[in-house]
């Protein structure tokens, strides 16, 4: 059960600390994640609930291949999850397990056990207990409407309220290990602890999202790092680069020297023509004494990240687009290098004169875009960076192209 990720109306308990648009970008990645879990359990299918009038293009885009996204008709927590278990259990479903949105390390091993007790009849409902007094999963083998009314949904008392049902109608009850959602900062607090003390916790995306909310300044929770900085100098400084050695501490009490580049933030730009064509570079790149093939790209330096976007289009290729769309950020390096590069999408570029600097020697190229993602895929865009970025707008620009 998830709502469109749109600013002000979702996860509103975490504002603050984080700003209505920071608390909307982590529930995207939240939904992610769960349906990310979800596609992965063996012998099922996962689909997302979304209430009536929500975007549903927004969220389906978020899904993996074989997760499908709906829209319902009813409102309210109760008559939804009822709505949604009898719609799945009318196509054919032999057991139905409903979770919310909000539990990105929530283990598939959980909704596995669910299935397992139901199929081999040991119970008619299962409850995964949440540690705010209600659930964050419910799975039945039947319709059971009794379940979802006369519950004051939100509040401490749901699952002993939906136990008191159950009992009433006399439908055996199993539990499974309890877990947790978040909700507020205690939650937050707690997933930022659990994903910096435990690699093995999965949520890819809400690793990313927090990654590049504390990137961008946000007020998260701090969080514990296994290499402790005993001291850190700058050896040599570029407008560019700057090169940094620092004495670490390792978990084990060892110490160890370690030296590294940072460099200010970097824009990647995915130009799309109105034919439907990509706008690559070929450019000269001295440390390769060779040319390669890449998109226009440059640094921040501190201004903000769609003014620079705008700014390399129209200097590299003359361009101008009718919208700048970002789409994300990926780091470049991070072994001996931390390189921060956020992606745009231009959409309906125009070209026009460059603005090149003498020392930027490249040549534009218009590629279809279908043929542009099979380059990239093959290392014919040998920049992996820009590879990576056109990928990144793939799923954008052929939703683009095919509205067209």
């Amino acid at each position: 059960m998830a709502k469109a990720p749109q600013p002000g109306t979702v996860k509103t308990r975490l504002t603050p600390p984080l700003t209505s648009v920071e608390a909307a970008a982590l529930y995207t990645a939240f939904v992610r994640d769960v349906a990310l879990m979800a596609a992965g359990i063996p012998d099922s299918n996962a689909c997302l609930f979304a209430p009536p009038g929500d975007d549903l293009t927004h969220l389906a885009a978020l899904l993996p291949p074989g997760v499908t996204a709906r829209s319902q008709t009813v409102t309210g927590l109760g008559d939804a999850m009822q709505a949604a278990v009898r719609e799945l259990l009318a196509e054919g479903a032999t057991v139905v397990a409903v979770v919310g949105a909000d539990l990105p390390t929530l283990p598939a091993a959980n909704i596995e056990q669910a299935f397992a007790m139901l199929q081999r009849g040991e119970a008619d409902v299962v409850l995964g207990p949440s540690d705010d007094g209600g659930y964050y999963l419910l799975a039945l083998r039947a319709d059971q409407p009794n379940l979802f009314s006369d519950i004051t949904w939100g509040t401490p008392e749901v699952l002993q309220q939906t136990l008191a049902r159950a009992d009433a109608t006399g439908l055996r009850v199993r539990q499974l290990p309890g877990w947790h959602d978040v909700d507020d900062q205690t939650g937050l607090a707690r997933l930022v602890a659990e994903l910096s003390r435990d690699p093995a916790l999965p949520a890819p995306a809400t690793r990313v999202a927090l990654q590049r909310l504390r990137h961008q300044g946000a007020a998260l929770p701090p969080a514990s790092l296994p290499w402790h900085t005993i001291e850190s100098a700058v050896v040599h400084a570029t407008p560019w680069r700057t090169l940094h050695a620092d004495r670490l501490r390792l978990p084990d009490g060892a110490e160890i020297e370690y030296s590294y580049f940072t460099s200010a933030d970097a824009v990647w730009v995915v130009p799309v023509t109105p034919s439907g064509e990509i706008v690559l570079i070929r450019q000269y790149r001295h440390p390769l004494r060779d040319w390669t093939l890449e998109l226009p790209a440059g640094g921040a330096d501190g201004k903000p990240l769609a003014e620079v976007a705008a700014a390399e289009l129209r200097e590299e290729v003359g361009g101008v687009a009718r919208e700048l769309r970002f789409i994300g950020t990926f780091f470049g390096a991070v072994a001996h290098a931390a390189l921060c590069r956020n992606v745009f999408l231009a959409l309906d570029v125009v070209l026009g004169e460059p603005e090149r600097e003498p020392t930027e020697l490249m040549t534009p190229l218009l590629v279809p875009a279908a043929l542009a993602f099979d380059m990239a895929r093959h290392g014919e865009i040998n920049d992996g960076e820009s590879a990576l970025a056109l990928l990144l707008c793939e799923q954008a620009i052929l939703a683009e192209l095919a509205a067209r």
